[in-house]
């Protein structure tokens, strides 16, 4: 469906969550045999030029928006080029901070009748301006700017915690604000710093990080 057929944020935000429900449909009709069908997490979302909404509440030097649509551990980012800022769209989908394997969320058979894990599933509205940047990443990425995935201890990010089990125990809001600051902001020092910043280059500085990353718990794996 094409943006101008949209006349209002909501009518977008229904043909996500449509969305959401095809997918969903598609997982499940993929096979007869439940057991054998898997789940996934998913993020998408739609680009939109603002004129054609008509809201006198939008402020008139923002001419795109983005409205996206995440279940699971994804991460959606926003890169504004006016003021060099990182900022994490989906911030605090990760319900649980500290155990990667639970994303909050999933589609497909997450029940005995098929249901999917709706747990985290949300709608998120960006406006944009003309050279922003929009990152959509699977925890694959993200995660290797995660100070626990790192070897960050808490007390390092002025955490009272021995160990990050403790800080989300003890410090849930604290803990998850910590963790996402040091994210954005290593991914800032890591990817945007460029006056110049194209999509191909983000994506390539996206690449050598993570390949890094795992270079080095490769290297720290194989110590006796």
């Amino acid at each position: 469906m094409q943006a101008a057929s949209f006349s209002s944020v909501n009518e977008i935000g229904i043909s996500l969550f449509q969305a959401i429900h095809a997918a969903q449909d598609a997982i499940i009709r993929s096979s007869e045999e439940m057991l054998a069908i898997g789940t996934t997490t998913l993020v998408g979302g739609a680009i939109i030029k603002l004129d054609i909404l008509n809201d006198s509440t939008i402020p008139q030097d923002y001419e795109w928006a983005f409205i996206g649509i995440n279940v699971g551990d994804c991460k959606i980012y926003h890169w504004s080029v006016a003021n060099k800022e990182l900022i994490d769209i989906t911030n605090g989908n990760r319900t649980n901070l500290t155990n990667a394997s639970d994303p909050g969320g999933r589609l497909g058979p997450r029940s005995e009748d098929g249901k999917p894990d709706l747990r985290n599933l949300n709608v998120y509205f960006q406006l944009c301006k003309k050279g922003d940047l929009l990152l959509l990443v699977s925890d694959g990425v993200h995660d290797n700017f995660d100070p626990q995935q790192l070897g960050v201890q808490p007390h390092q990010l002025q955490i009272n915690a021995s160990t990050w089990i403790e800080a989300e125990e003890k410090f849930q809001r604290e803990t998850g604000i910590a963790k996402n600051a040091f994210s954005t902001q290593l991914m800032t020092r890591k990817i945007f710093n460029d006056d110049k910043m194209e999509p191909h280059n983000v994506t390539t500085d996206h690449r050598v990080c993570c390949d890094s990353n795992e270079r080095r718990k490769g290297v720290y794996a194989e110590q006796p």
